[in-house]
C-alpha cells in the first residue's frame, strides 16, 4: 500500500491534494503525481484545474506568447497536454491563440499534433487549448544530442516533416515557424518513431489575410535561424517559405549547425538575403546536396515549388541511400507523383543537373583546368626559345 512521504520520505507530490508520496500516483485520487522538485508554489498555472477538468501538472515548454503542460483530464481520467495563453488580457496574443486553435482543429494527420479541444478558465482567465500528450523529444534536443546524422537519418525524419507541410499547405495555410522545436519525434504504442509538426501560433492563411497584416505589424515573425530571405525582406510569402525552413533544418542535421547563425538576429537575417548558403561537402552524395542546396535557394522560383515535389525527392533518394547499403526497403511515392526509377530527376532541376553526375568544379578550379593547357604551352615555348638563343648566341 502507498504511504505518504510523512512516513516514507517519498519523492512525489501530488498537485491536486498537495501531499508527497512515494508513488507515481496519489493513492487518494488517482493522479499522477511528478517529481517534488517540478512544483512551484507561485505558478498561476500548475495545480489548477482549468475549465474544472483539465489539472495542470508540470510545465513541459514554454514561449513567447504560450506555456505548455502536461495535464490530467479528471473526466475521462487520461493524460492530455495543455497550450496555455501567457497574457490573457492582451488582445493581440488572445487573437493569436483565437486563430491557432482554428488553425490545429482544421487538421486530422499523423503528423500534426492532434487538438482535443479549447477553453476559457473562468476562474483565472486563462484560455488554454487541450493537445494530445505525445511521448518522445523535441527535434532540437535530438540534434543537439546527435547530430550531425547520416543522410539516411537526416531523410526518415525529413519525410513525416514534408507530410504534414503538404497538408497545411493544401489546407490553405503557412506555417511561418518551422524549426525543430517545433517538430517533435514521437515514440507510437508499438515503438516506432514519427515527427510530428506543433505549435501553430503565428500560422497564416495563404493569400491575402488582413487579420494577419494588422497583428504582425511589419514584423519579421518566428525565429531568425530558419527565416527565409523572403520573411527577412517583409515580402508576400508562399508555401516555398516553409520549404526554405525545411532545408535549413535538413542542413543542421547533417553538418550538425545551421547555415546561417549569426551574432544578432539583423546579421542573422542579412545573411538570409545576402550570403550564399554554404555547400555541403563533397563527400556527401550529390542527389543529397542538390536537394539541401535546391531548398535554400534565394529565390523561391528556384526552390522546389510544393512540398510533394520535396516529398517524392527524399522517397528517391533514400531509397537509393537504402539500396546501396545491400538494404531491401518499400519506397513510397507522393501520392501523384512517380518515384524510385534511378533516372527521374528532380522537377526544378535543370535538364543536365542528374542526381548521379560528377561533382560540379567551382569557378575557381573550372579556371585552373582551363588555364592547364596555355600553362604548358608557355613553358614548351619558352624552352624552345632558350634553346635558340643559346644556338644563335643570343644568350
Amino acid at each position: 500500500m502507498d504511504t505518504s512521504a510523512e512516513e516514507t520520505g517519498g519523492a512525489y507530490r501530488c498537485v491536486q491534494c498537495g501531499r508527497t508520496w512515494s508513488a507515481q500516483v496519489c493513492p487518494e485520487g488517482g493522479v499522477p503525481c511528478i517529481p517534488a522538485f517540478e512544483w512551484k508554489e507561485d505558478d498561476p498555472v500548475q495545480g489548477k484545474a482549468l475549465g474544472g477538468q483539465y489539472l495542470a501538472l508540470m510545465e513541459l515548454g514554454s514561449g513567447a506568447a504560450a506555456r505548455v503542460f502536461s495535464a490530467w483530464d479528471k473526466v475521462e481520467n487520461r493524460p492530455v497536454a495543455l497550450k496555455v495563453i501567457r497574457e490573457p488580457g492582451d488582445k493581440e496574443q488572445a487573437e493569436r491563440f483565437r486563430r491557432e486553435a482554428i488553425a490545429t482543429k482544421r487538421f486530422e494527420h499523423p503528423n500534426i499534433v492532434k487538438m482535443e479541444g479549447a477553453g476559457h478558465d473562468v476562474k483565472t482567465g486563462l484560455l488554454f487549448l487541450v493537445l494530445e500528450q505525445l511521448e518522445g523529444r523535441p527535434l532540437d534536443r535530438l540534434i543537439a544530442a546527435e547530430a550531425p546524422v547520416n543522410p539516411d537519418e537526416a531523410f526518415r525524419l525529413a519525410i513525416p516533416i514534408c507530410e504534414a507541410l503538404s497538408a497545411i499547405h493544401e489546407g490553405g495555410l503557412i506555417h511561418r515557424d518551422v524549426k525543430p522545436a517545433n517538430l517533435f519525434v514521437a515514440r507510437d504504442e508499438r515503438g516506432g518513431e514519427t515527427v510530428k509538426i506543433l505549435d501553430f501560433g503565428i500560422t497564416r492563411f495563404a493569400g491575402d489575410d488582413p487579420v494577419d497584416q494588422a497583428l504582425t505589424a511589419g514584423r519579421v515573425l518566428g525565429s531568425v535561424i530558419y527565416a527565409s530571405p523572403e520573411q527577412a525582406l517583409r515580402a508576400p510569402l508562399d508555401a516555398r517559405s516553409d520549404l526554405y525552413a525545411l532545408g535549413i533544418i535538413l542542413y543542421e542535421l547533417l553538418m550538425g549547425l545551421p547555415p546561417f547563425d549569426r551574432d544578432t538576429p539583423l546579421e542573422t537575417l542579412k545573411a538570409h538575403v545576402e550570403e550564399r548558403s554554404p555547400l555541403l561537402p563533397l563527400e556527401f552524395p550529390r542527389d543529397v546536396s542538390d536537394l539541401v542546396e535546391s531548398l535554400l535557394e534565394k529565390d523561391p522560383g528556384r526552390r522546389p515549388q510544393s512540398a510533394l515535389q520535396v516529398l517524392a525527392a527524399l522517397d528517391r533518394i533514400l531509397g537509393r541511400l537504402k539500396r546501396s547499403e545491400g538494404i531491401s526497403v518499400p519506397v513510397r511515392a507522393a501520392e501523384g507523383i512517380p518515384v524510385g526509377g534511378e533516372d527521374i530527376k528532380n522537377p526544378w532541376q535543370g535538364p543536365d543537373k542528374t542526381p548521379n553526375q560528377q561533382p560540379v568544379e567551382s569557378p575557381q578550379e573550372a579556371q585552373d583546368s582551363s588555364s592547364l593547357p596555355w600553362v604548358i604551352g608557355s613553358v614548351v615555348l619558352l624552352g624552345v626559345l632558350w634553346f635558340v638563343g643559346q644556338s644563335m648566341g643570343w644568350v
